[in-house]
């Protein structure tokens, strides 16, 4: 089985604001492999709504409603491609705040740096463990200025 990502378009329908993301076809949990795709990335930005994320989009869901906004596919593409072609239509559609929702021209997930203005006044990392093996790594940073 082939997994591709998905790049997707979020839309409220009162603003004509638009969000574009990436997601894929199937996920691995556990060992075991599911499909997957927008409707169940959606249901995520959901449940990071009713957790309060800060995120333009989870903001926009919480005051508009989930009736309020169609998501749909814009395209499919090897992963390796995905980011390229999520830049592409964060462009394209010129969804950057405030014009829309999205805060970067890429998704976060695979980032490989980070600019920070101010000076680091303390800063804890933190490994998350799955599996008894560490999965990811967050970092907290405290910043003057």
């Amino acid at each position: 089985m082939s997994v591709l990502a998905i790049i997707y378009v979020l839309e409220c329908q009162e603003t004509g604001k638009k969000y574009i993301g990436q997601t894929r076809t199937h996920k691995k949990i556990k060992g075991k492999v599911y499909k997957y795709g927008i409707n169940q990335r959606f249901i995520e930005h959901l449940g990071a709504a009713r957790r309060q994320r800060t995120t333009p989009i989870a903001e926009a869901l919480r005051k508009y409603g989930r009736e309020l906004f169609e998501i749909s596919e814009l395209e499919r593409c090897p992963i390796n491609l995905s980011d390229k072609r999520e830049s592409f239509w964060i462009d394209k559609c010129n969804t950057l705040v405030p014009n829309g929702y999205n805060v970067q021209e890429s998704s976060r997930t695979r980032k490989g740096g980070l600019f920070i203005k101010g000076d680091v006044k303390e800063a804890e990392i933190k490994g998350i463990k799955r599996n008894g093996v560490i999965a990811q790594v967050r970092v907290l940073l405290t910043i003057d200025g």
